[in-house]
């Protein structure tokens, strides 16, 4: 070993260690000296250090650039496992400035892509070793690097290249691409004098380096607004449309590389290319109509944008589109939603033969799983629909009249099926059939036109002339005109009638004064709504009594009702009572379309009190028909007869509510819990499991009809005569049941999480034992012959009756906190929990503020554990300012997962539950603090004036942080609400330090401090735990420093350990600006000098502050079991 080598080593070792400073300096000098050919050495030797390899490659770079020989070993040495990505980096900057300084790319000739170690392989392997980089001065010398090959490539004759050349510059394109500088001047030539490239793209080797590469430069490397953007996309462009056919014929595997490119270049650039007609129109007929035509659900996905981006814009109407290529879409759109074309994924049968499209799944790379098919089918299928609402904009009577044929068509094939089917067959046809896909994909086609289109011509009054009022009717009248066997279909057709009237319904409520002239809404209404509305109601009513003959029903009456008739006729005749109700509400309609004459009043309303003569209705139903009839009433003005109609229901309710049996239950929670037969389920014991009994059914459902009805009845009377004395004479007996309710849901296995919630929080539907409700009838309570164990019935009638009693209850808000105040709600389970949150009032008082803050403290997990990037002396102050919860709601909720074995499986299943309850809690406050995306009024009075409310509204937001610290989204929303709130607090001015006020708004130990400097701590803790999401650190950053000027806490010192010293200027600087932009930057910059964060941080897909603010929909995380396609709690809806 050389004492040149030796010295070396001795260096390095001195240089990475403490060493004095001046001998560190002669270290470093001899460093900069050393012979290259021994820095290479040590660069290359796993022997050595990661940290003196790197010393080395410093050295080197800081040198002279590296000769063709040094380059030649350098190279082969960097794809070498010994060679950590790192050290391949910097290396490759070294041989970067080599191959710039010696001018060698300049020099190379064609021959050399295939002979010269300096050719194609080794500028590739330079490029990819360089991705490592992140320095500026690296990728500026890169980006010389990338200029220089493009440039050189430009001046080969293409035309003399070989396949193989051709295919080994394509890859040293692609790589060079990624340091390209944004000058489209470099890569001009390959749209230009160089299209063979483009030309590569139809041969099924290189398809998909081609567009990797096309799409890159485009998307990458071309400045917004560029001069020369034409020159270098609209050859790309034409190639397509001009090519599409040839590209459409490529195997599957090299055909999606196709329209992924061809839509993200579109998408990039898509108000240049909209602008021109004749690149869209060729685009829709040659690109877009061809490959929507592939069976694969993949490629249609990667088309979605590019057609939404299109025909979302209401301008290109004028560019006049053939119809047919827009009806053939929207008939592509029905094949791609039918979830036949997916059915061995969704529901596996080894006797299956693959589908087309399935075939092509199966070559997709992702992964064969039914739960993440059934999510990304639900994507998808949302996708599609709400392309063809935007279709049906364009085009409606075309649209429209093709949907009609297709209809009619489809409809007269499933008759005949339904005409074929034996007895036994009518019982085992399921929605997991072709016939009911089919006819499901159809009605959501359907849905999504008539949507678009009759939301268009309500909303705007554009194009009346266009979409005819007869082309609406003749749909209607072919969907009213099938009268099918079996209620699977008859649900599926029914549910469809909705989107003809329902937008007429919501304008028709609205308060507003109408026009007088023929363009009003009245007028609007009376063409293109009411002559469904009258037909649909008539179905409706013709509906409510209906029985299948084909699962032979035809005659049953009373409680054969409940114990022969199928659920799926059930669910039917529930959802045609629901929806009836829902048009009687609006008066206006009820007057012009339903009943228009006293004697139609007489005969409709006569039926209807028949049927309950008759026993043809089940109890539920007799509810809602009872409230047909009061609305029916109220619209006519027939007072007198809504006064008897309403003494008679009432006697109906008080019968229950008030009678003695019921104060009996009421006695004693033991009395309640035997009354209603939940001494298995309150025990836990194995009685629990088995069918619930008639008995048991019978008792359950006479008490929750009855608060049911209670809950219709008295909301509509408040709505008509205001808090009536018929109203206060059921709340005492309601807020006991209330209460009892909420005691006894602690008990045994009530205060467990129902299994089927875990199904609901994996996004996925339980389909089996085939039938509609797919099995799950189990909580369709007025069913005595479910086959449903006793606890699952007890689960859902308990949270039914809650639902019932809140909602009554809340007609008195105040009333309802200080009931809720009394409960133990500390002791309720999360699924019931939620429910209550979703009813409370939102009065904005200081009374809810307290109980909001009492149920985020319920919720709270243990902070600490959320912690997973702090030092140890960050976590003890955390420990030291937080108060930890005695038992964690976390592990509370975990305990009870009683029938999952794995300890990890049950923490994660007890999250989920949590955050379903804590998602109603921030949407509760969401709704509560904002409206149009600021504060309320109200509340920034009561800021203002009350300090108690003040204290209160920062002391519910500690406790919303330490309860949602472990979403990241939800710390982003509070953070900013929180923000305004700070703002708004009157304060001192704390801004100007030369101010002749004292700022003593925050003393220490003051009830403010005891709030906001535990809630400085948390903030810093989760700006630190958070790092990588840049949205939620831009709003902790803020809400830190506001934090911090008001309370100028020095306990944040832990977080700048050892660099304590940085915060006391840091107090006195953020005292003097007031500006958003500056507290975030003061803040950010104070973590970086003290290396808590980097300056750079890895962005998260962004979300802005307005789709932070938005609160979730209920459609996404609803705690309702569905039955298959339909709610079963239709009673629910409000």
């Amino acid at each position: 070993m050389s004492n040149d080598f030796i010295q070396l080593q001795a260096s390095l070792k001195t240089l990475t260690e403490s060493s004095p400073p001046h001998v560190r300096q002669d270290a470093e000098h001899y460093l900069l000296h050393v012979r290259p050919e021994l820095l290479c050495n040590v660069a290359l030797s796993d022997a050595f250090p990661l940290n003196q390899r790197l010393l080395a490659c410093s050295a080197l770079t800081a040198g002279e650039p590296p000769t063709r020989e040094q380059i030649d070993r350098l190279i082969g040495a960097l794809p070498g496992e010994a060679c950590p990505p790192t050290v391949q980096a910097k290396l490759a900057q070294y041989i970067a400035t080599g191959l710039q300084a010696h001018g060698q790319l300049r020099d190379i000739t064609l021959s050399t892509f295939q002979s010269r170690a300096l050719g194609v392989s080794v500028l590739r392997e330079v490029f990819a070793a360089a991705s490592f980089c992140t320095s500026k001065d690296q990728i500026k010398q890169l980006a010389l690097l990338s200029t220089h090959t493009y440039s050189h490539i430009e001046g080969i004759p293409f035309t003399l290249l070989t396949e193989d050349d051709a295919e080994a510059i394509l890859i040293l394109l692609r790589a060079a691409a990624d340091f390209l500088p944004a000058e489209p001047e470099l890569f001009l030539f390959l749209s230009t004098t160089h299209r063979g490239f483009l030309e590569l793209m139809c041969n099924e080797k290189y398809t998909s380096k081609v567009c990797d590469l096309y799409q890159t430069l485009l998307c990458n490397s071309v400045p917004k607004g560029h001069k020369r953007i034409p020159e270098v996309l609209y050859p790309v462009i034409g190639f397509f449309l001009e090519k599409a056919q040839a590209l459409y014929e490529l195997p599957y595997p090299q055909l999606r590389a196709v329209p992924a490119c061809f839509s993200a270049i579109f998408s990039q650039f898509n108000i240049l290319l909209r602008a021109q007609k004749e690149f869209i129109l060729p685009a829709v007929y040659n690109f877009l109509c061809v490959f929507a035509n592939h069976p694969s659900h993949l490629i249609f996905e990667l088309i979605h944008p590019v057609l939404f981006n299109i025909f979302n814009d209401i301008s290109l109407r004028g560019y006049e589109f053939d119809p047919r290529a827009l009806c053939f879409l929207a008939e592509r759109v029905c094949f791609y939603v039918n979830r036949y074309n997916l059915r061995t994924i969704l529901t596996v049968v080894e006797s299956d033969s693959l589908t087309d499209s399935e075939k092509y799944l199966t070559e997709d790379t992702l992964e064969f799983d039914t739960g993440f098919w059934l999510d990304w089918f639900g994507s998808f299928k949302g996708k599609c629909i709400n392309l063809v609402s935007k279709l049906a904009v364009f085009y409606p009577r075309a649209l429209l009249e093709t949907i009609t044929a297709g209809v009619s068509s489809f409809l007269i094939q499933l008759q005949q099926f339904e005409a074929s089917l034996t007895e036994q067959q009518a019982y085992a046809f399921s929605m997991h059939t072709e016939q009911y896909y089919a006819l499901d994909s159809l009605i959501a086609v359907v849905d999504a036109c008539m949507s678009g289109c009759l939301k268009h011509v309500l909303y705007n009054h554009t194009f009346q002339d266009i979409l005819q009022a007869e082309t609406v009717t003749n749909l209607c009248d072919t969907l009213l005109s099938y009268i099918p066997r079996h209620p699977i279909v008859y649900y599926r057709i029914i549910s469809a009638l909705a989107t003809f009237y329902k937008d007429a319904l919501t304008v028709s409520s609205d308060k507003r004064e109408e026009p007088k002239d023929n363009d009003s809404l009245k007028f609007i209404i009376a063409r293109f709504f009411g002559p469904q509305i009258r037909k649909i109601s008539r179905k409706y009513i013709e509906c409510i009594t209906f029985q299948s003959s084909i699962l032979q029903e035809v005659g049953l009456t009373g409680e054969d009702l409940y114990t022969k008739m199928c659920q799926d006729t059930l669910a039917l005749r529930r959802l045609v009572a629901n929806r009836l109700n829902q048009m009687t509400e609006v008066s206006s309609i009820v007057r012009d379309y339903i009943v228009r004459t006293e004697e139609e009043f007489g005969e409709l309303v006569s039926y209807i009190q028949s049927l309950s003569g008759k026993k043809a209705v089940t109890a539920y139903e007799t509810v809602l028909l009872n409230q047909i009839i009061s609305n029916i009433l109220l619209a006519h003005g027939q007072s007198e007869g809504f006064k008897q109609q309403l003494a008679s229901l009432l006697a109906q309710i008080r019968s229950v509510i008030l009678s003695d049996q019921m104060r009996l239950y009421l006695q004693s929670d033991d009395a309640f819990i035997a009354g209603f037969h939940l001494t298995a389920v309150c025990t836990a014991t194995d009685a629990a499991y088995v069918p619930c009994t008639q008995a048991s059914l019978l008792a359950r459902r006479w008490l929750m009809f009855a608060l049911q009805e209670a809950k219709v009845l008295l909301v509509r009377i408040y709505e008509v005569f205001g808090m009536h004395e018929s109203i206060v004479e059921f709340f005492p007996a309601i807020q006991a049941i209330l209460l009892c309710l909420l005691r006894i849901s602690s008990r045994g296995l009530l205060s467990t999480t129902p299994k089927y919630l875990t199904i609901q929080l994996s996004g996925q539907r339980l389909l089996a034992n085939g039938t509609a409700s797919g099995g799950m009838a189990k909580i369709d309570l007025e069913n005595p012959q479910n086959p449903v164990p006793d606890i699952e019935h007890a689960y859902s009638w308990i949270e039914r009756c809650l639902d019932a009693c809140l909602s009554t209850l809340a007609l008195e808000g105040g009333a309802l906190l200080d009931l809720l105040f009394q409960a133990n709600l500390a002791a309720v389970p999360p699924y019931l929990l939620r429910t209550v949150i979703q009813k409370l009032p939102r009065h904005q008082s200081l009374r809810e503020l307290q109980l909001l803050q009492g149920l985020a403290r319920i919720q709270c997990s243990d902070i600490v554990s959320v912690f997973t990037v702090l030092h140890p002396q960050e976590l003890e102050c955390i420990r030291e300012y937080l108060v930890q919860p005695g038992q964690c709601a976390l592990a509370r909720t975990a305990a009870g997962v009683i029938w999952e074995t794995l300890p990890e499986r049950r923490e994660v299943i007890a999250q989920n539950v949590l955050t379903l309850c804590n998602r109603a809690l921030i949407d509760m406050c969401l709704a509560l603090f904002t409206e149009n995306g600021e504060l309320r009024e109200n509340i920034v009075r009561q800021l203002k004036d009350d300090p108690h409310f003040s204290l209160s509204l920062l002391s519910l937001f500690l406790a919303l942080l330490m309860a949602f610290c472990r979403d990241v989204k939800c710390v982003a929303q509070l953070s900013i609400i929180l923000d305004w709130v700070l703002v708004k607090l009157p304060m001192p001015d704390r801004h100007n330090a030369n101010s002749d006020l004292e700022f003593t708004a925050c003393q220490p130990g003051s009830p403010l401090a005891q709030v906001l400097t535990p809630m400085l701590i948390l903030c810093y803790g989760l700006i630190l735990q958070y790092v990588q999401y840049e949205y939620a650190q831009n709003a902790l950053l803020l809400l830190a420093g506001r934090l911090l000027q008001i309370t100028r806490s020095m306990a944040v010192t832990a977080f700048y350990a050892p660099d304590e010293h940085l915060v006391p200027p840091l107090i006195s600087e953020l005292l003097l600006i007031t500006d958003a932009k500056k507290i975030r930057h003061l803040i950010r910059s104070s973590l970086v000098k003290a290396k808590r964060i980097t300056v750079s941080v890895d962005k998260v897909a962004g979300i802005t502050t307005a789709a932070l603010l938005v609160a979730r929909s209920d459609d996404n995380d609803s705690i309702e079991v569905h039955l298959g396609e339909y709610p079963v709690f239709d009673e629910r809806d409000d």
